[in-house]
């Protein structure tokens, strides 16, 4: 398919809305389209332009305050964040916020009352996949990586130690990964779409997490047999499972042998 946005670029992203598709992740980033919006707009002066600059002072102070966000227009906008997370401000100047934690073990959980301070975009996340239409419910705050893997959101409850140990074999399979697609990079399929710039991702068939929970060799996990190329929001909905069963990869494996 070809970007319908006017570039002639291969199509990478669907919009569902629309039914178009595009080369990029937004309209906004296609060629075609950079170039028709920077016609339009040289040459001409902003709504608010003045001989002292583009902005008046007046100007850059509402859109401070516009761009802010507060309490209140999460409450108008967002009320379904609220029924889900708790928010408040860290203290009196109201310039960062606090969240529990989503480990229900953690210190800083709901569970135990406690708080910890949450960035910016950890917030627009959760509400992205929260509230909008296309979000998957999930995306929960947690505090550290490791409330994050220790958690059962996240499918590992683990001691501590056991943690250690599964941060230790995901390590592991990622340099065998990394070594396995330096030496056979032209047998996998649509290798050169990874990254950023066409949105995929490079995926494990049979999981990490699952190769950890069946003690199997970081090389058969991180075998080249076993990575595919796919899009980045189905990798994020297919999270740890696996799409194959461990006597599959093996057998894949030792045919290829």
């Amino acid at each position: 398919m070809k970007c319908d946005f006017g570039c002639g670029k291969e199509g990478v992203f669907f919009y569902k809305q629309s039914m178009r598709w595009c080369c990029s992740d937004h309209w906004s980033r296609c060629s075609y389209m950079k170039e028709q919006s920077s016609k339009f707009h040289t040459g001409k002066k902003p709504w608010n332009y003045n001989k002292k600059g583009c902005y008046s002072e007046e100007t850059i102070e509402k859109m401070k305050e516009s761009s802010k966000i507060t309490l209140e227009k999460i409450k108008e906008r967002y009320p379904d964040f609220l029924k889900e997370e708790d928010i408040r401000y860290k203290d009196e100047t109201k310039a960062s916020f606090q969240v529990h934690c989503k480990n229900p073990k953690c210190k800083n959980s709901k569970e135990k009352n406690g708080w910890f301070d949450v960035g910016y975009d950890q917030i627009y996340e959760r509400i992205r996949q929260l509230v909008k239409p296309y979000g998957n419910k999930k995306q929960f705050l947690f505090c550290s990586e490791r409330c994050k893997l220790d958690s059962e959101f996240f499918r590992i409850q683990k001691d501590p130690e056991q943690l250690s140990l599964f941060q230790k074999y995901y390590r592991k399979v990622f340099r065998e990964t990394k070594l396995s697609v330096k030496i056979n990079y032209n047998k996998i399929k649509n290798i050169e779409l990874r990254g950023k710039k066409y949105g995929y991702d490079l995926d494990h068939k049979y999981s990490i997490y699952g190769g950890f929970i069946n003690q199997v060799d970081p090389k058969i996990v991180g075998h080249w047999k076993n990575l595919r190329v796919i899009n980045y929001s189905k990798n994020r909905k297919k999270h740890i499972s696996s799409r194959i069963t461990l006597e599959e990869l093996r057998n894949n494996i030792i045919s290829f042998r």
